[in-house]
């Protein structure tokens, strides 16, 4: 959540480059090597939903900031959720699995990712050139 404020103030020219440099930070092995740190959308769902309702407010709020940025960023809610339930879920996916799967998971997401980026760019493009 912290990291997706930091973008937002600083993104302004471009939000879409800030949301690739995020993610190729995020869709990488030491993101998800690092539990203690990652995202807890993609690391504590679950057990926020289950602890509290204080808890499962928490997570709704940064889970909602988190796609509101995404859909600033790309131009499109239908884009912002592909992209963050892709990014999230491979995360996720890449966390349950303990062999040489991980970078092949990360790196299969991101260019899926990166078709979304490219989409979105595309759009911003041609919007100012009319």
């Amino acid at each position: 959540e912290e990291k997706i404020r930091y973008l937002a103030e600083r993104s302004s020219d471009d939000p879409g480059a800030a949301l690739r440099s995020y993610l190729e930070g995020y869709l990488t092995v030491e993101h998800v090597e690092d539990r203690s740190w990652g995202c807890p959308i993609a690391g504590s769902t679950s057990d926020a939903l289950r602890a509290s309702p204080e808890a499962a407010v928490a997570m709704a709020k940064g889970a909602e900031e988190t796609l509101d940025y995404f859909t600033t960023a790309l131009g499109s809610d239908a884009a912002a959720i592909r992209t963050l339930a892709m990014a999230i879920g491979a995360v996720i996916l890449a966390r349950a699995v303990q062999n040489d799967s991980v970078e092949r998971i990360l790196e299969t997401a991101f260019k899926a990712v990166e078709i979304e980026l490219n989409c979105a760019g595309r759009a911003r493009f041609a919007a100012r050139a009319e």
